[in-house]
């Protein structure tokens, strides 16, 4: 386009040409830092292989047992979260094997009213 002195100038401001990021829609805005915490704890509670979600423990440790903690993760080459869970989840399963599913010592364990 030819200014009136002659000049040829580039129409920046009234393009019908679509660019990226340059269309009117509403986009949703920036979730804030607060925003995306709460919303990865809402899918915490589905998460996991089995659907049933996790649990975040919050919580002081001996030193002795953080170093043990440690020592084992290491010695099997995984993550003191995951060690501790093979730990609590083997003790566990070793109670419910000794137990009778009919007996009282069945409820108490798992908190069960008959």
């Amino acid at each position: 386009m030819l200014s009136p002195l002659g000049i040829l100038r580039y129409p920046v401001t009234n393009s019908d040409i679509s660019l990226p990021g340059n269309n009117d829609e509403e986009k949703p805005m920036a979730q804030t830092t607060a925003e995306r915490q709460a919303a990865f704890r809402a899918r915490r509670a589905t998460a996991g292989n089995d659907g049933n979600g996790e649990r975040r423990l919050d919580m002081w440790v001996t030193t002795e047992a953080d170093l043990a903690l440690a020592r084992l993760a290491r010695r099997y080459s995984v993550t003191k979260r995951e060690m501790l869970e093979r730990l609590v989840v083997r003790a566990d399963a070793a109670i419910v094997r000794r137990l009778d599913p009919d007996s009282a010592e069945w409820d108490t364990y798992f908190q069960v009213r008959r």
